[in-house]
């Protein structure tokens, strides 16, 4: 198990392009009205619509209809109650995964990479940690295990073009020369689900990379990786041919018995594993919600264990969030809690001195 563990939210993204919770629904928005969400328009318009519809639940009760995580949640449960305003129950089924696909294009349409030369970069912030990450390990293998609420594929990328191998915690054995758990709680762009079985099958970067790259005569500055759209096509590329359901594991954040929290438990049963050993753990760009509970249950039941906390740092440019993280915590753990009003480039730099003994 790791002995430091990072966990991102969607503010470490954030720089990257990709919105966060509160303005992803304004995003998606503006994509749609400048016509950039291609065949996906009639499913971003079905979700507005029944946002639209959920107005209703205003006069009766406060309701966030900003926060696409509230909104999955609604969704989530409208399903489960067998209704939803202006709904019938069967087309509930249909009204969570036009959501999902709202969230795929949105981020798919937001999140660039730079083009170089037929290459595909990862992003400066990320590049430059790993980098002292990679050279750290040339004396002892460094200790670290990745954990992510994001869909996104930033970190993906970027762990792959430092030469380090992704552990999901979902499908095939990965080889432990240099090998860093990334753990994505809440799902994947880049995970399928093999439709007979129900079992996640991740497309590694590597392989889709090698089919689907940029040209190199293309003079391009940056590019978009378009694999959530493309899931459907993972077992053209691979040697195992199965079905593949059409739309990659988007897990919504709130606690419930879905289906698609069950085919992802191995990630978070891995997840409390590493919580359990951590010695330092570094929150960067996660606000702890309150639509979210599932961080707090897990951080609650996974890091019962004998290892004695050293470090549990949080990076937040928002400063009103610390009183809400120091109120998840027990004593043990804050007395060896910092908060950074700081953004992710901010926190990589701390994190790798943290890292390397000098922090």
């Amino acid at each position: 198990m790791a002995k430091h563990i990072i966990l991102l939210g969607a503010g470490a993204s954030a720089q990257f392009g990709a919105p966060v919770m509160s303005n992803f629904l304004d995003v998606a928005r503006d994509l749609y009205a400048a016509g950039k969400v291609g065949p996906e328009k009639g499913r971003f318009e079905n979700v507005f619509s029944a946002i639209a519809s959920l107005q209703a639940v205003h006069s009766k009760a406060d309701f966030d209809l900003i926060n696409i995580e509230s909104i999955f949640t609604a969704f989530e449960l409208a399903k489960t109650l067998g209704r939803f305003p202006d709904r019938k129950p069967e087309e509930l089924d249909k009204l969570i995964e036009d959501l999902k696909w709202l969230i795929i294009v949105t981020i798919e349409q937001t999140v660039r990479f730079r083009a170089n030369e037929g290459r595909i970069e990862a992003h400066d912030g990320t590049a430059s940690f790993l980098a002292k990450l990679r050279e750290l390990w040339k004396g002892t293998p460094v200790s670290l295990a990745i954990l992510t609420f994001n869909y996104d594929i930033i970190w993906d990328l970027a762990l792959l073009q430092a030469g380090f191998r992704v552990d999901y915690g979902v499908g095939q054995r990965v080889a432990e020369d240099r090998r860093i758990p990334l753990l994505k709680l809440h799902g994947s762009l880049n995970w399928g689900v093999e439709s007979q079985s129900g079992a996640v099958v991740p497309w590694f970067l590597s392989n889709y990379l090698s089919h689907f790259g940029v040209e190199p005569f293309r003079e391009i500055k940056e590019a978009r990786i378009p694999i959530g759209s493309q899931i459907f096509r993972l077992m053209e590329f691979t040697s195992e041919k199965k079905q593949i359901n059409p739309v990659p594991v988007i897990v919504p954040p709130s606690w419930n018995k879905a289906d698609s929290h069950r085919a992802i438990s191995s990630v978070w049963a891995k997840a409390a594993e590493e919580l359990s050993d951590a010695e330092s753990i570094y929150v960067v760009g996660y606000s702890l919600p309150t639509t979210d509970s599932f961080f707090r249950q897990l951080f609650a039941l996974g890091s019962v264990g004998k290892t004695l906390l050293k470090r549990f740092w949080v990076f937040n440019p928002d400063p009103s969030r610390e009183a809400v993280f120091r109120g998840m915590l027990g004593q043990g753990a804050l007395s060896r809690f910092r908060y950074y009003p700081d953004t992710a480039d901010f926190a990589f730099g701390v994190i790798s001195r943290a890292i390397s003994g000098k922090e």
